[in-house]
């Protein structure tokens, strides 16, 4: 097997279910009513502090664990395995750009310097 094709499988293992707690369902549920009424901002800051309970989702990418977490207005993506490593974006496909650009960037400078 490739590495590309290792890279798709690894990624495509789906991460441990996530459960919530009744008191998260129901920050879920008021969140999810306040949006079906039309209070985006209220039904988003609610969002938001559901998020910040949840743990990051992880994936991933040239053979690398990439854990992205939501901060305030950006997507945060960090590769733990390779210190100092680390993107964001405004979205998880920007950051996954992002990231992915600096961890090539990291194998190719381990290339040039021989340490690959």
């Amino acid at each position: 097997m490739s590495k590309e094709e290792q890279d798709v499988e690894q990624a495509s293992e789906p991460d441990e279910p996530v459960w919530l707690t009744p008191e998260e369902e129901e920050e879920l549920s008021a969140a999810v009513e306040e949006i079906r009424r039309g209070n985006f901002v209220d039904g988003q800051v609610l969002l938001e502090e559901l998020r910040s309970h949840l743990p990051p989702s992880r994936e991933q990418i040239e053979g690398y664990t990439v854990i992205y977490r939501q901060a305030e207005d950006v997507i945060l993506a960090e590769v733990p395995d390779i210190p100092g490593c680390f993107s964001d974006g405004s979205t998880v496909e920007e950051a996954r750009e992002r990231v992915r650009d600096a961890i090539l960037n990291f194998l190719e400078d381990q290339k040039e310097s021989g340490e690959s």
